[in-house]
């Protein structure tokens, strides 16, 4: 990251990217969540920045990071956030886009999370 952010710049697409790898890296592959969220949350910050919310770069971004909230057990950042890239890839993707089947499967996953959660409470 060091380098491509002298060389490009931090808020540079190129940079974005790698900071949106490593926090994946750290989150799916080391465990290591708490060093992940702050680099998943700076990688959005810049895709809305300079690309834009509705960008497909940013779109991908805003549900890598709703896929972080699932994992993390936080439902509700998971299901805004999961709405907001939903929302941008049937808009500006359309329905039958790879990104846009990947927003609703992830959306029926934190469903079913939150419906897990929701028994037990119950119990």
């Amino acid at each position: 990251i060091g380098c491509t952010s002298r060389i490009v710049g931090n808020k540079h697409p190129n940079t974005l990217n790698s900071i949106s790898s490593m926090a994946i890296f750290l989150s799916d592959h080391q465990g290591k969540s708490e060093e992940a969220a702050p680099l998943y949350k700076e990688a959005l910050e810049g895709y809305r920045e300079v690309l834009g919310n509705k960008h497909p770069d940013t779109l991908r971004s805003i549900l890598n990071f709703s896929l972080f909230h699932l994992d993390q057990g936080k439902l509700e950042d998971a299901q805004r956030l999961c709405k907001e890239g939903k929302d941008g890839c049937i808009s500006y993707l359309g329905q039958d886009h790879p990104r846009t089947q990947w927003a609703l499967n992830i959306e029926r996953d934190i469903e079913e999370a939150a419906a897990v959660d929701q028994e037990k409470k119950k119990n």
